[in-house]
């Protein structure tokens, strides 16, 4: 996944010099390893080791997230930077949706992030379980192949445990129309995704 975002040359970089992402990174993994980690990126352009601190899959370095008062969620606006991806720094900004939405029955969030209509890859965590799809046939076959009973985070013992599993046939198009607030989606946002 980090690959082939690096690899699309006309995505925009994140500007890591921002105040935006400095302060974000001094509040998620601390000043001293926020600071080594700035430092590395100014001498090599990005950082070769991640600080021990760092345990996230995911990280998203710039996100513009405001109240959405008709689905109670925050929901993002404009494009959305990749920092990290399993330890491998991304730094580029993508179109795409983050939506987080606090329930009594459980915290739900969806993502989707598009670099091109073919390199994109979408996730939804609810109550425990996470959904996958991409554009990406051999990540949607790579979670498919994995036996039930194996997909489990590693480190599930020690973090909250989730399952993980290839999101239901139409789970992506339906989070794009609550995205575009229409039930009628245009075309070229759906990206042929099964409707």
């Amino acid at each position: 996944m980090s690959d082939e975002f690096r690899m699309i040359p006309t995505l925009k970089p994140v500007n890591l010099n921002s105040e935006f992402v400095s302060k974000g990174m001094k509040d998620l993994i601390g000043i001293d390893a926020a600071k080594q980690l700035r430092e590395e990126t100014d001498l090599f352009g990005m950082s070769r080791n991640l600080p021990k601190e760092f345990t996230y899959e995911l990280l998203l370095n710039e996100v513009n997230l405001k109240w959405n008062e008709a689905s109670s969620s925050f929901r993002s606006s404009g494009k959305i930077g990749i920092g990290y991806v399993g330890g491998q720094p991304v730094n580029v900004y993508v179109d795409g949706f983050v939506d987080i939405q606090r329930r009594r029955s459980g915290d739900m969030i969806d993502i989707y992030l598009k670099a091109n209509a073919s390199t994109w890859y979408y996730f939804s965590y609810f109550k425990g379980v996470m959904m996958a799809q991409a554009g990406n046939i051999d990540f949607n076959t790579l979670l498919n192949t994995i036996k039930i009973k194996d997909r489990r985070h590693p480190d599930s013992s020690v973090k909250v445990p989730y399952t993980y599993m290839v999101a239901v046939e139409d789970r992506l198009a339906r989070f794009l129309r609550r995205m575009a607030g229409e039930e009628d989606v245009e075309p070229e946002i759906l990206d042929g995704i099964v409707r």
